[in-house]
């Protein structure tokens, strides 16, 4: 009973809370999938600086910036937050060529048909399932670990909670959302700066110093070249990729107005800078405090180093107060995520599909119990990944070598005219031996440094064969299989029409 209740008091809040920011707007077919281009620069830069801060800023970046050091730095706080200015300036191109899309899909159905349409929204909804099983598996992790509940319990309560918070509004839900998040956000790295200054004025300033190489050796360079290619460049192009196929920035994109766009997105990464830079300077606190904790890479404790860390330092805060912030925080990534599945797949895979079959376009009814049907199916998806267990930097490795090999064809894509199409398939195979090369040399390095080695010429000679490598392998695998049948059906399609 004490359980049901727990899970219960938090949907209702959620419900209320979600009433209560938009008494008075009126939700219409329209504004359940998109929301078109009526948000200012200050609320557009707060939805997309929190439609950015996820899981990979609120748990990664301690760990990894723990793990090796500043220069983890490079690709998640630098690259992080260039992916945001990046769109900023891509967004006059992306609204000249989709000035009445919301999705890339749709674009993609305008130049080269219904077929391929259906196709790329298809992946972007599996890659939306990927989105939404990264914050379910942290939130169930935080829970367990503090409640030690059954955890498949866990995971299927926290997923009907996001899909409660998903359904009565559509992307107006997922803003609403993205503003209790961003309020979330502020407390939970605001506890972060205490944490880090307590420890400063007890440790001195020596405490960082003595983690800028996290728990490498002291001795060892601070910027290898070895971790650069083989740790910072797969990190890079992971968040360069996720940026560009991100459907919750895209909707975020159509959401503010034309002439405030690029200020929003410029705004959003210098409000977005902010978490990842401080998130990471508690990594390099803990390895400084505390030195290689022989945490096994993938356990909850590794996963949660900051969540420990700062409830260590600051005991004043009640710790199930500060982990229902952190869980409600990482909550609504998954919320966003559902959104925009659901508007893919209804507007870019089902209507398209059934005005081709049957020349009626859907009902309004019929679209909404779609939307919810797609939602439930991402979900089931991601409660299936997040039961794995496999550890959270694995899955956004195993998922980065899928995205690589789209990032390049999308991006020119957007940029250059349609004759570029008949040299996409080559864009692909170079990007698919690229990608599967750097992330086979990512898993192997991260391996050899939670074994100790940290020599380029140890990591490929002495690294064996490990369930995180394999992983991204068959990952690389799907990814060549996934970019050839994309662009290269896409090529076929065209010269069938020449």
């Amino acid at each position: 009973m004490y359980q049901a209740i727990s899970f219960a008091a938090p949907a209702g809040a959620a419900l209320l809370l979600t009433a209560l920011l938009f008494r008075g707007v009126r939700t219409t077919i329209a504004t359940y999938f998109a929301a078109g281009h009526n948000v200012e620069t200050v609320q557009g830069a707060g939805t997309i600086a929190a439609a950015w801060i996820w899981v990979v800023a609120l748990f990664f970046i301690p760990w990894i910036c723990y793990q090796q050091g500043l220069i983890a730095f490079i690709p998640f706080v630098l690259c992080n937050a260039l992916v945001l200015v990046g769109l900023a300036f891509l967004a006059p191109r992306i609204l000249e060529v989709m000035p009445q899309g919301y999705t890339l899909p749709g674009y993609i159905g305008k130049r080269d048909g219904i077929m391929m349409e259906a196709l790329v929204a298809v992946i972007t909804v599996a890659a939306m399932a990927y989105i939404a099983l990264l914050p379910l598996q942290a939130a169930s992790n935080l829970v367990v670990y503090l409640s030690g509940w059954d955890r498949d319990t866990v995971i299927l309560a926290l997923a009907a909670l996001i899909f409660i918070v998903a359904c009565p509004r559509g992307l107006i839900s997922s803003i609403a959302t993205d503003i209790v998040k961003l309020a979330a956000v502020i407390i939970i790295v605001g506890l972060a700066a205490v944490a880090i200054a307590v420890a400063l004025e007890k440790e001195g300033a020596g405490v960082l110093v003595r983690g800028l190489n996290g728990i490498r050796p002291p001795e060892a360079e601070l910027f290898p070249l070895g971790l650069l290619l083989t740790f910072v460049l797969p990190s890079a192009i992971n968040l360069f990729a996720s940026g560009a196929m991100d459907g919750m920035l895209y909707q975020r994109l159509f959401a503010v107005r034309k002439v405030n766009v690029r200020r929003a997105f410029l705004w959003g990464a210098g409000i977005f800078l902010f978490v990842p830079l401080i998130m990471g300077t508690v990594g390099l606190l803990v390895a400084g405090l505390f030195g290689n904790l022989q945490l096994k890479p993938g356990s909850v404790e590794a996963d949660l180093i900051a969540f420990t860390t700062i409830v260590k330092l600051v005991p004043q805060v009640p710790h199930i107060l500060f982990a229902t912030i952190l869980i409600g925080a990482i909550l609504a990534t998954a919320v966003a995520a559902l959104n925009a599945a659901s508007t893919v797949a209804v507007n870019n895979f089902i209507r398209p599909l059934t005005l081709w079959w049957s020349g009626e376009d859907l009902t309004d009814v019929k679209a909404i119990g779609i939307a919810w049907g797609v939602m439930l199916l991402v979900l089931l998806l991601a409660t299936t990944g997040a039961r794995a267990q496999w550890d959270l930097f694995t899955w956004w490795l195993t998922a980065g070598a899928i995205r690589a090999v789209l990032l390049v064809p999308i991006v020119a894509l957007i940029l250059t005219s349609p004759v570029f199409l008949r040299s996409a398939v080559w864009w692909v195979v170079v990007t698919a031996i690229v990608s599967t090369l750097t992330y086979l040399l990512a898993t192997e390095t991260l391996v050899a440094s939670n074994s100790g080695l940290s020599f380029y010429g140890e990591v490929l000679s002495t690294v064996p064969v490990s369930v995180h490598r394999v992983g991204v392998s068959y990952a690389s695998i799907a990814a060549i299989t996934t970019g050839l049948l994309c662009w290269g059906s896409m090529w076929i399609y065209r010269l069938s029409k020449t």
